[in-house]
C-alpha cells in the first residue's frame, strides 16, 4: 500500500509521537532520558524549531513542535537517528529502534493546541504512573521555572498577558480533568472511522440492525451496549452520541 502524503499544518505546529518498534521500551534508565533531551536541544539549535511540550514515556515520546521552516521530517529524522545510534551502541543491539514512520497530527486551532498540551502532560497520570506535576520527564514543570528549553511564552500568553496569572491559569488548566475533553481519542494516534464506517462496524460487532433501538432499551441493557461500543478502537464518544442519538453525558457515564 502506498504511503499517504503528510498533511501540512496551517499554523506550522505538529503533535508528534515516536514509538518504539513493536512497542518496545526506548528508555531503560534516566541516563537514556537525559540523552534524548540533549538530542532535542541539539536539533533545536540546528533547525531552529519551537518546542511547546514534550513527555517521555517508557516506549514512546510525545512532542509538540512549531516548525516555520517546513523541516519537520528532517527534524524528526535527526532526532530519531541520533538517539537510535546512542541506544544501539549502549545496549549492543542492531536494527530499527522506532517504528518506521513517526505519527503526526496538525494543530490548527487554539482549542486543540491547549488541549493537546494538557493531553501530553497528563500521559503519566493516565498511565497510573504518578501525578502530572510529579513527573520529571515532561515539560509541565518547565513552564514555571523560566526554562529556555521550552518555548512557553506564546502558550502562556493565551491564558493571560500577566505572567503570574497566566502560569496559575496554565497550571489549573493542565491539572483539571474536564469532562468535555475526556474523549482523548482525538489526541491519540488511532485511525478514526467515518460515521458510516462506524455504523457498519458497530452493527457487525453487536449483531444489531438498527442502532437507534439501543436508546429505547432499559438502562441496564442500553449501558451494556454502550460499554461494548466504547471498547471499539477508532470510534469516539462524541461519535457514539451522534449515532445512538443519546446525550454525551449518558455515553460518558455508561
Amino acid at each position: 500500500m502506498p504511503r499517504h502524503f503528510r498533511l501540512v499544518s496551517n499554523t506550522n505546529i505538529y503533535h508528534i509521537m515516536l514509538r518504539g518498534i513493536n512497542k518496545q521500551k526506548i528508555f531503560f534508565d534516566n541516563s537514556d532520558r537525559k540523552k534524548f533531551l540533549k538530542t532535542l536541544i541539539l536539533t533545536k539549535e540546528k533547525y531552529n524549531y519551537k518546542l511547546y511540550a514534550y513527555c517521555l514515556m517508557d516506549n514512546h515520546v510525545h512532542l509538540l513542535i512549531g516548525d516555520s521552516k517546513h523541516k519537520i521530517s528532517n527534524i524528526i529524522q535527526s532526532i530519531g537517528i541520533t538517539y537510535a545510534l546512542y541506544f544501539n551502541k549502549k545496549y549492543e543491539r542492531v536494527g530499527h529502534l522506532f517504528q518506521n514512520r513517526y505519527n503526526s497530527k496538525c494543530v490548527e486551532n487554539e482549542s486543540y493546541l491547549l488541549n493537546v498540551i494538557r493531553y501530553i502532560h497528563r500521559n503519566p497520570e493516565k498511565a497510573s504512573m504518578c501525578l502530572t506535576q510529579d513527573y520529571d520527564w515532561s515539560s509541565f514543570n518547565e513552564y514555571f521555572c523560566n526554562s529556555d528549553f521550552i518555548d512557553s511564552e506564546i502558550i502562556l500568553n493565551l491564558f493571560d498577558k500577566d505572567l503570574f496569572i497566566s502560569k496559575r491559569k496554565f497550571k489549573e488548566f493542565n491539572l483539571t480533568y474536564v469532562e468535555e475533553y475526556s474523549d482523548e481519542l482525538e489526541y491519540e494516534f488511532i485511525n478514526r472511522f467515518s460515521d458510516d464506517e462506524a455504523k457498519i462496524i458497530i452493527k457487525n460487532e453487536l449483531n444489531i440492525s438498527n442502532l437507534k433501538e439501543i436508546s429505547s432499551y432499559n438502562i441496564k441493557i442500553r449501558n451494556q451496549y454502550i460499554k461494548a461500543i466504547k471498547k471499539l478502537k477508532g470510534i469516539s464518544k462524541s461519535q457514539i452520541s451522534r449515532l445512538l442519538k443519546l446525550d454525551r453525558k449518558i455515553i460518558e457515564r455508561a
